[in-house]
C-alpha cells in the first residue's frame, strides 16, 4: 500500500502531467511556432562553441541551462577546450552540477590575466547587477582581442512579465518558479534593470570597447501556464498566448520577454 507521502508525490505528478498537457494543446492550437527563450539561448550557444573555445560563465550560479537540460549543458561543456565559471554566490556556486572549475568573485572584479578567454556567457544575470559598466568592462578587458564574444541573456525591461513581475509579491513569485523550472527562494536576487533595453546594451558594450555581432529579442513560453488546470487560469492562459503571438510580429516585439545580444572584443 502506498504511503501518505507517495500518494502525495503521486497526485502531484498527476496535476503536473495534466497542467503540461492542457498547456501543450492551447499552445498548439493558438501560437504553435512558440518556443521558450531558453532553447533559443541554448541554440546560440551551440553556434559559438567549439573545441577550441576558452568559456567562462559569468554569474553561473548552479547550472548553465533551465533543470531539465542538464543533458545538453554536458555536451555543450565537454565540447570545448576549457569551461569555467564565476559567481558572487558561494553557496551556490558549490552546488553546480556541470562545470568543475569554479571562482567566487564579484563580477566587477573578475580575477583573470587580460585576453584569457574567447567566449563570455551571462544567463539571466544582467538584471540583477548594480554596475552593468564596470561588470561588461571586465568582460572586455578578460576576452581575446578580435575574437572574444560575450553573450548576454536578460529580460527585456518593458516586457509584459518584468512588469507584472514588479507588481507580484515574492511569495506567489517564488512559487510560480517552483512549478515552472523548480526554482527555490535562494535563486531570487534583487532585481534592478540598469541594462535591460536593447538601446542601453549597446550603449555600455560599445563604451566598453565591444561591437554588436546580433541581438535579438525573444518570446517564451507562457508565464501563466500554471494555471492550466482551472477554468479561469485557462482564460487567462489563452489572453496570454494570444498576447505572444501578437508579439511574434516584428512590429510587436516589444511585448517580447528576453533580450539575447553577442558582442565581439575589437582588436
Amino acid at each position: 500500500m502506498m504511503t501518505g507521502p507517495n500518494v502525495e508525490g503521486g497526485f502531484a505528478q498527476m496535476k503536473s502531467a495534466s497542467r503540461q498537457a492542457q498547456y501543450k494543446r492551447l499552445k498548439e492550437r493558438i501560437v504553435p511556432t512558440l518556443v521558450f527563450n531558453q532553447t533559443l539561448y541554448e541554440n546560440v550557444l551551440r553556434a559559438h562553441v567549439s573545441e577550441k573555445t576558452i568559456w567562462l560563465d559569468a554569474g553561473c550560479g548552479h547550472k548553465l541551462l533551465p533543470s531539465w537540460k542538464a543533458d545538453a549543458e554536458g555536451e555543450l561543456i565537454r565540447g570545448v577546450q576549457f569551461a569555467c565559471g564565476c559567481d558572487g554566490d558561494a553557496n551556490a556556486i558549490k552546488e553546480h552540477r556541470s562545470l568543475r572549475h569554479l571562482v567566487v568573485c564579484d563580477l566587477t572584479a573578475i580575477p583573470f590575466k587580460p585576453a584569457t578567454f574567447t567566449l563570455i556567457t551571462c544567463n539571466m544575470v544582467a538584471e540583477h547587477l548594480e554596475y552593468p559598466q564596470r561588470v561588461f568592462s571586465e568582460f572586455s578587458r578578460i576576452l581575446k582581442p578580435g575574437e572574444g564574444v560575450a553573450i548576454i541573456h536578460t529580460p527585456h525591461r518593458w516586457s509584459y512579465f518584468a512588469i507584472i513581475s514588479a507588481l507580484v509579491p515574492q511569495f506567489v513569485k517564488d512559487r510560480v518558479g517552483r512549478m515552472l523550472d523548480g526554482r527555490q527562494a535562494e535563486d531570487y536576487y534583487p532585481v534592478r534593470y540598469r541594462c535591460n533595453t536593447s538601446n542601453r546594451l549597446r550603449r555600455l558594450f560599445h563604451h566598453a570597447g565591444m561591437e554588436e555581432l546580433k541581438l535579438s529579442m525573444y518570446a517564451s513560453d507562457a508565464v501563466f501556464q500554471f494555471l492550466a488546470n482551472s477554468m479561469l487560469g485557462r482564460v487567462i492562459l489563452r489572453m496570454e498566448l494570444y498576447l505572444l503571438r501578437l508579439s511574434l510580429r516584428p512590429s510587436w516585439r516589444f511585448l517580447r520577454l528576453s533580450i539575447c545580444g553577442a558582442f565581439k572584443k575589437t582588436g
